[in-house]
């Protein structure tokens, strides 16, 4: 009886070593590709402060130009609005800049 009782428990045991063996296996796997992502991430996170960086020549070319592109149409605007309050006369192409 014993040893019958014996053999089943050394089979339930040799299932569970079998299926922790399975998850560790599963958890390996999922840490891997955890890490993996956690990599990719940080890369595509400096790519992007690279690219966004106010140090960027390119992005320092279009901030620049946006920000002249707000000041002149401010500045036009102002122009335009003295122009007809009559406190101040435009040329033809101030005028059409304006437009």
């Amino acid at each position: 009886m014993s040893s019958s009782r014996d053999r089943v428990e050394d089979t339930y045991e040799s299932q569970n070593d079998q299926r922790l063996d399975e998850l560790h296996s599963k958890i390996r796997t999922l840490r891997g590709i955890t890490t993996d992502i956690h990599d990719d991430v940080e890369r595509q996170n400096l790519m992007l402060d690279d690219t966004v960086s106010p140090w960027n020549p390119v992005f320092s070319r279009y901030l620049s130009s946006q920000a002249l592109r707000v000041t002149v149409s401010a500045h036009l605007e102002l122009l335009w609005h003295k122009h007809h309050e009559g406190r101040v006369k435009l040329s033809a192409s101030v005028k059409a800049l304006a437009v």
